[in-house]
């Protein structure tokens, strides 16, 4: 079985359309968030996200940034449009399942990858805000088990009137930004963006003498299963996802040394995360968050948060996080710019319905 490397990849986010872009914001801690103009906020407590300036008022606002991504993608990668024909696209969202006739949706969305890149397979899953880390394991699984030597895959989700009304009614949205892991934390605020992932056989990178950023580790997931928005409160189901992950990865739990975490800045969800994490990695691994710059973008936020992290094993920085206010928990958190060589980054995503899921990403050594 060969390993599974990733040697591609592109993001949008309210800080750039391009992975250079959104990097140096990211070094420069600027903030994704803006007043919401893309349409009106009636009887919703918060009035500002993480908005793609870029795409007001455009129409199809989704694909456009989903055309944007796979011809950044392509670009990064040195492949070409005629390469697609061989490779698997593997999507996470949530935007699909938010209105009636969804599965009118995905086959809209399935006919017009087909129709205008010629991708062999298209896969989507809604696995709530947990999408992008299960897109790219689907994509891992797809290559070890010699179905695709390519798949590109990741997340990608926007902001609608739908998803405010929904976070409004379960009263999760912040009055301002978030403030992850805090005392005074107040709840989450919502953004939009998307990023893909080229992920293939190491064999077939090295063939095309492909550029390779980091490596699949593997992947861990479980259901908290005790309603369909709420979390286990005693940590359960996230600290079985944390074992999950460890075991199949085949790696000791000390060996990770950065986490890029769920925190929504939510009372009950940061608690959950923050004390499993306390719990199953003693070694106090460097702690990263990145809705603080930009918001919660559903299922593509895991998809991103890879992105980064693969970005983070070439460039060797570990970017601070936004909003560190009176901390609440006892972690290793990474409150400035700082350069460091990490060799495993465990991803959090956790999603409605109880869904729980780790995803790891390794340095790559020759």
């Amino acid at each position: 079985m060969d390993n599974v490397v990733i040697s591609g990849m592109s993001i949008v986010t309210p800080l750039g359309l391009t992975k250079d872009q959104i990097w140096e914001n990211l070094l420069q801690n600027k903030s994704g968030f803006s007043k919401i103009e893309s349409f009106k906020l009636n009887n919703i407590s918060s009035s500002i996200g993480g908005e793609i300036k870029e795409f007001i008022n455009k129409n199809n606002k989704y694909i456009k940034i989903l055309d944007l991504l796979i011809q950044n993608i392509l670009i990064d990668s040195n492949l070409s449009k005629k390469d697609l024909k061989e490779i698997c696209f593997s999507l996470g969202t949530t935007f699909i399942g938010i209105e009636n006739y969804s599965y009118k949706k995905i086959n809209f969305f399935k006919s017009y990858l087909k129709n205008k890149y010629g991708f062999k397979e298209i896969i989507f899953n809604t696995n709530t805000c947990a999408a992008g880390n299960f897109a790219i394991n689907i994509g891992a699984n797809l290559i070890k088990n010699n179905v695709f030597s390519k798949v590109i895959c990741g997340g990608i989700d926007i902001l609608t009137p739908y998803i405010f009304a929904g976070f409004e009614n379960l009263r999760s949205l912040s009055s301002g930004e978030p403030k992850p892991f805090s005392k005074e934390r107040d709840g989450l605020a919502l953004g939009e963006g998307g990023a893909l992932l080229l992920i293939e056989s190491l064999c077939d990178t090295k063939i095309r003498k492909g550029k390779i950023y980091c490596e699949y580790g593997g992947f861990g997931a479980s259901v908290d299963n005790l309603g369909v928005t709420g979390m286990d409160k005693t940590g359960g189901g996230v600290i079985k996802c944390f074992q999950n992950l460890v075991e199949n990865s085949k790696i000791e739990k000390e060996q990770i040394d950065l986490i890029s975490t769920h925190s929504t800045a939510t009372k009950l969800n940061d608690k959950i995360e923050a004390e499993s994490i306390i719990k199953i990695f003693p070694q106090k691994p460097h702690i990263q968050g990145f809705k603080s710059f930009w918001g919660h973008s559903m299922g593509a936020s895991s998809a991103i948060q890879a992105a980064i992290l693969s970005l983070t094993f070439e460039k060797n920085i570990l970017i601070k996080i936004r909003n560190l206010i009176n901390l609440e928990f006892d972690l290793n958190y990474v409150t400035e710019n700082i350069e460091k060589k990490i060799n495993f980054g465990m991803i959090n995503a956790f999603g409605f319905g109880g869904i729980n899921s780790s995803l790891l990403l390794k340095r790559y050594n020759e």
